[in-house]
């Protein structure tokens, strides 16, 4: 044991002895811990040597770490995307992976029994949900599968993204809409109200970023901005990654990336200027030897350069030059920088540069593959924190406003888990490799170890409609094989059939009405 901490033990023990005065303990503790630090240094990463003096740290909670930097955080995190594309692609990769078109929603709700589908029940939740989508958002801007786009981009610049239900338009399906909200629109003055979390505090109620919290950090009352009284939990909700335990509203996707982001910013801008003073270059010689200068001079005896001009002088001018080394240094520094963005963001660097200079298959591949390994963890967490939300509001007012008949609002009550259930399609993303990959899924499935919902899933297809659909093209295909007596399960007899099939629709009888009766179906045999 160190001297500090015997030293430190000896202490705490004599304020136990004191009877734990609440005034004398802390302060044991912070001077422990200050003259701890610079004593202790099992680990290199605790210690303090003179080359890391200057790296700050702070052994305090969430909420007083972000309460002085979140709205810093934030408006840096928005004038990055606005301003650079770089950051701006760091949203359209993570939209375009994650929720795409939209993450839609199948109803599984089941009878009693637990493994019957309830086929009324999930009919009348499927078919409400597609008029629901379009009047999700009381602005009206767009379907809710477009707001979910929105709300993950919000999330990655603001950490977080607030939900409201407010009433909706007269003559809409549901008596309720939706209305988001940026966190940084949250009254944070209500903080002063109540003592701040901190380290010597124990649990409690407390007011966080404008929320009110109960002892278990539960959200009870949220105070925005322009509005007198605070919006009731029941109405509004929060949502966010937490990284941290302690944590109750969330920090910008980009926070650490905002420095790299600025740098690679500030050193474009910097080279592009030394390029603009190279491509003037000047020339210095005495100035009465200026008029001898081919090419004269002007009234303040000032030469301008042109690319590639010979000048004589008496004597020899004395060259400015800036070094134009971007082979050899810039663009690397500049891959550098991009490629500590790609880690600090959770993405390759190929899918965020879009550079495959120097990438061949198999690292392509490899690449592709982490990433979707990525995109999946982040789609399971939007499904679960994001949509699912929002299907057990849309679920609870479809039995408060009366149109689950012959259910009522007392059969949801009675269980309400059973009637939120719903399975979240991902969209899919196409094969790497379509040839390998289709294969590997026929060799899968021959061998039970694929199901026909994990293959379609995979795809971002719903495999009950994919089977519907099947289904009915094999039906049709009989019936044409049953009218015009042929084969159509290869390509060649197909192609034939289309053959005979145009054949037969020329010959047709001229009573006007042949060829319109039989154009259809020769149309669908050419296909």
């Amino acid at each position: 044991m160190g001297i500090m901490q015997r030293i430190g033990n000896l202490l705490m023990r004599s304020g136990d002895a004191l009877g734990g005065d609440p005034a004398y303990i802390p302060n044991v503790r912070k001077m422990f811990e200050y003259f701890g630090d610079r004593f202790s240094m099992y680990y290199d990463g605790a210690s303090t040597s003179r080359t890391r003096t200057d790296w700050n740290y702070t052994t305090d909670t969430p909420y007083n770490n972000l309460s002085g930097d979140l709205k810093k955080l934030i408006s840096r995190a928005r004038e990055s995307t606005d301003n650079n594309g770089l950051s701006q692609n760091i949203d359209n990769v993570y939209c375009s992976n994650v929720v795409k078109t939209g993450i839609k929603p199948e109803p599984v709700v089941t009878e009693l029994d637990g493994e019957t589908p309830a086929e009324a029940i999930n009919k009348i939740l499927a078919d409400g949900w597609n008029r629901y989508n379009d009047q999700w958002d009381r602005s009206g801007y767009g379907t809710y599968y477009e707001w979910q786009g929105i709300a993950l981009r919000t999330i990655i610049n603001s950490g977080s993204v607030l939900r409201n239900t407010v009433p909706s338009k007269k003559g809409d399906y549901l008596p309720f809409a939706n209305q988001m909200i940026e966190p940084d629109r949250l009254d944070w003055t209500h903080d002063l109200w109540t003592k701040p979390m901190s380290m010597d505090a124990a649990p409690g109620k407390q007011t966080q970023f404008g929320m009110e919290l109960d002892e278990w950090g539960v959200p009870l009352r949220f105070w925005v901005q322009g509005i007198k009284n605070p919006i009731d939990a029941a109405n509004m909700d929060v949502r966010y990654v937490r990284r941290r335990t302690e944590q109750f509203i969330g920090v910008p996707w980009k926070a650490p990336v905002l420095k790299a982001l600025w740098d690679l910013d500030k050193l474009l801008e910097d080279k592009f200027m030394s390029s603009r003073i190279l491509a003037m270059i000047a020339l210095w010689t005495k100035s009465d030897d200026a008029p001898r200068l081919a090419g004269g001079a002007d009234v303040n005896n000032r030469i301008k350069w042109e690319p590639a001009r010979i000048m004589y002088s008496k004597n020899k001018p004395e060259v400015i030059q800036a070094a134009d080394s971007i082979a050899d240094t810039f663009d690397p520094l500049c891959r550098l920088i991009q490629r500590t963005i790609s880690i600090g963001t959770g993405l390759s660097y190929q899918i965020l540069t879009k550079d495959l200079q120097g990438m061949n298959f198999a690292a392509s591949r490899a690449n592709i593959l982490e990433d979707r390994r990525l995109f999946e963890m982040v789609q399971k967490w939007f499904v679960k924190n994001f949509c699912q939300r929002d299907w057990t509001n849309y679920v609870e007012q479809m039995f408060l406003s009366g149109k689950m008949s012959p259910l009522g609002l007392s059969d949801y009550q009675a269980d309400p888990w059973r009637f939120i259930q719903c399975y979240w399609q991902s969209p899919g993303w196409d094969w790497v490799d379509p040839l390998k990959d289709a294969n590997a899924a026929v060799e899968l499935r021959k061998n039970n170890m694929l199901t026909l919902k994990d293959y379609f899933s995979s795809g971002g297809q719903n495999y009950k409609a994919e089977l519907r659909q099947i289904a009915k093209e094999k039906a049709y295909l009989a019936e044409l094989e049953t009218e015009y007596d042929v084969d159509m399960s290869t390509a060649d007899q197909t192609a034939a059939k289309a053959q005979e099939a145009a054949a037969l629709s020329a010959n047709v009888g001229t009573d006007g009405q042949g060829d319109a009766q039989d154009e259809p179906a020769t149309q669908e045999a050419e296909k």
